[in-house]
């Protein structure tokens, strides 16, 4: 059962004590009516913000020495009388003005930058860094929280910029090489940040509770963040833990993208906790003055919130005189007002998943960086998305055993008590779709016992192909498809089906050794040894197709691993004769099953960003949805169209005329 509402506002007030006139414009009766008339039902309002100016009377800091009212005891107080709730917003690790006071307390760089930002620096969201390892900064902001709290008696507080930046300072440099850490190793000084991380969020957590027991807590950490948990004491599940709810922030025309929420929220909503979808209302990102997101995009992230059973959370940010911007409120209006008629089909839903995909990162592990973490998460998304399959991604403390199939994309880890549990689960019956060098332990091999092949390590060739036949890919033209991302060399064990062969190039491209313009072509004469799999209930791929597929999207790898996840004979639960770009969620209420079909397409319009301008309808597309006995109806809401069904084989199939942007259908 949802705790939180689901229509929410992010109002951010990063504003410059060079400007004038802060909060000169503010009414606090229209503030809220403003609100109100846009169907928001929570509003998250500034204390401090970025630069360290306050925004009500304290004496812990600087009030802004423009401000004109006591504009966040006047927001609140509005909101307050128009049933609004009203989270406390305050930054921890940026605070232009407690870096210029408190010196001391910065964080170092590697490279001796005292509060990271180098001199001269004028780039976006460029802020002197704040340590939460040290111990005075860190009393200072438990001060500031009990005061807000005895002040306003906030529904929450939404505390941000709750990282480490590899910080070398005094305290983090002590503490390192008391633990035994060394902080030359980038791998030690990553693993020293997230503890200091867990160990801020553990204390303030603590304080906060001595305050209120009921008070929801956000920390702006990234609890999203997927790793496979493979070591408890700085896995993010720890940050998870200390969220009363988590925001998934995901402006996707900037830096996030168009694929970011969507792996993270199929991760975080197995969990139990709220969950939002934190977007804008930006053109590009926070702080973007003067734009207004596109209609059609704004829905579209508003409704797959709703489509994953979250809700959502607009990002806004509010002019220095204190007045709401009409336009973007009118717009926010008509989204919110379509997800208030819609709220009866998506509140207190449940997710229906069919297939757990192993996270590829370790706890341990920095994001991104050579190894390109997360483009294997990133792929498995797009293909099981675009093949309409419902799936969670899970790491090594999940329960596997209610899944039809486990997929270990391109570069799993597993430990051996994992991998003890994922053998079990294969013995038990279930399936598996494994590449690349998942699962592999490079002393002892495959740590899968089905997998029906012998790892003998990295492939010597890269890139390579893979020979396609009509025997078994029918539906591929047969052909040598190149494999651009380097895979694994195996041999396949008697007994084992060989469903391709990996096709090796004549060499590798070198300085002194090349042909064409870029991969060497196939030698079709030299025997290869096994590219593809099939053994029992494992089928086995040698080259990391998900990643090669997020990066270069050669739809054959797609056609392949549907080929594969049919062989192994799981079924998605909706099938329809839909473009890959509808997105497809599945989610039960009650004796209901409710299908939400997004039909929206992404462009790339401009060299800077993707985004959505329009949507096209489609027609007569025809559904069939597993269910296991016949239902009474099935209905389109909250228009309350009944349509017509035939009920066979444990599925109902049924036929929509239309399909705008975002539709609901109700089995029940």
């Amino acid at each position: 059962m949802r705790h939180l509402p689901t229509r929410q506002i992010h109002l951010d007030f990063h504003t410059s004590p060079h400007i004038a006139g802060v909060g000169a414009d503010f009414d606090g009766a229209l503030f809220a009516k403003t609100l109100k008339d846009a169907h928001v039902e929570w509003i998250n309002l500034f204390a401090k913000c970025h630069h360290g100016m306050f925004y009500y009377k304290t004496e812990l800091g600087t009030v802004h020495p423009h401000l004109s009212t006591e504009l966040l005891k006047g927001q609140i107080e509005a909101c307050r009388k128009e049933g609004i709730k009203c989270g406390i917003y305050t930054c921890v690790g940026w605070s232009e003005d407690t870096a210029d006071r408190n010196p001391e307390w910065m964080e170092v760089s590697a490279d001796g930058v005292v509060g990271v930002k180098k001199p001269f620096t004028a780039a976006y969201s460029s802020w002197q860094k704040l340590c939460i390892n040290n111990r005075e900064h860190r009393a200072a902001i438990k001060t500031e929280l009990k005061e807000e709290f005895e002040l306003f008696r906030p529904d929450g507080f939404w505390i941000d910029i709750i990282f480490q930046n590899k910080c070398l300072c005094k305290t983090c440099m002590a503490e390192m090489l008391d633990m035994g850490l060394d902080p030359e190793d980038a791998g030690d000084v990553f693993k020293h940040d997230r503890m200091v991380q867990i160990s801020f969020m553990r204390d303030v957590h603590a304080h906060i509770r001595t305050l209120s027991g009921d008070v929801h807590i956000y920390f702006n950490c990234n609890p999203y963040e997927m790793d496979l948990a493979d070591d408890m004491g700085i896995a993010g599940r720890n940050k998870q833990d200390l969220c009363t709810y988590i925001d998934i922030e995901s402006l996707p025309s900037d830096a996030w993208g168009y694929s970011h929420f969507p792996v993270a929220v199929n991760y975080v909503n197995k969990g139990g906790k709220d969950i939002n979808m934190m977007n804008g209302k930006f053109h590009t990102s926070w702080g973007d003055f003067g734009s207004l997101r596109n209609k059609a995009a704004l829905e579209y992230e508003c409704f797959r919130a709703a489509a994953n059973g979250a809700g959502v959370c607009v990002g806004d940010q509010l002019h220095p005189r204190g007045r709401l911007d009409p336009s973007a409120y009118k717009r926010i209006g008509e989204v919110f007002a379509s997800l208030k008629e819609k709220a009866p089909w998506c509140d207190g839903t449940q997710k229906l998943s069919q297939i757990g995909v192993y996270a590829t990162r370790r706890s341990g592990e920095p994001a991104g960086g050579s190894t390109d973490t997360g483009l294997a998460d990133e792929g498995a998304y797009r293909v099981l998305s675009e093949l309409k399959y419902t799936f969670d991604y899970v790491d090594l403390t999940d329960d596997i055993s209610g899944f039809e199939l486990v997929v270990l994309p391109d570069r799993v880890h597993l430990d051996a008590a994992a991998a003890d549990r994922l053998n079990a689960y294969i013995r038990n019956g279930g399936k598996a779709l494994i590449t690349a060098n998942s699962a592999v332990d490079h002393q002892r091999g495959f740590l899968v016992d089905g997998i029906g092949a012998e790892y003998r390590g990295p492939a010597p060739y890269c890139p390579r192909y893979m020979r396609i036949t009509e025997a078994h890919f029918p539906g591929i033209p047969p052909m040598d498809y190149v494999a651009y991302m380097q895979g694994a060399d195996v041999a396949a064990l008697e007994g084992t089906q060989v469903l391709a062969r990996a096709v090796d190039p004549y060499f590798n491209r070198g300085y002194y050794k090349f042909s064409s313009h870029r991969q060497t072509p196939p030698d079709c004469e030299a025997p290869g040894s096994a590219a593809i799999t099939l053994r029992g209930g494992v089928a086995y791929i040698a080259n990391p197709l998900f990643s090669d597929y997020a990066s270069s999207r050669c739809m054959v790898y797609r056609d392949i691993i549907e080929q594969l996840i049919a062989d192994l004979g799981v079924r998605p639960i909706v099938e329809a004769d839909l473009p890959s770009f509808v997105e497809v969620t599945v989610r039960k209420k009650g004796d209901s099953t409710i299908v939400h079909l997004l039909n929206y397409i992404i462009e790339r319009k401009s060299r800077r960003l993707d985004t959505i301008e329009e949507t096209a309808p489609l027609y007569n597309r025809t559904l069939s949805v597993e269910c296991p006995q016949r239902p009474a109806r099935v209905t389109v809401v909250p228009d309350m169209k009944e349509l017509a069904l035939d009920y066979s084989d444990g599925r109902a199939t049924f036929t929509m005329d239309i399909i705008r942007g975002h539709e609901i259908i109700e089995i029940a």
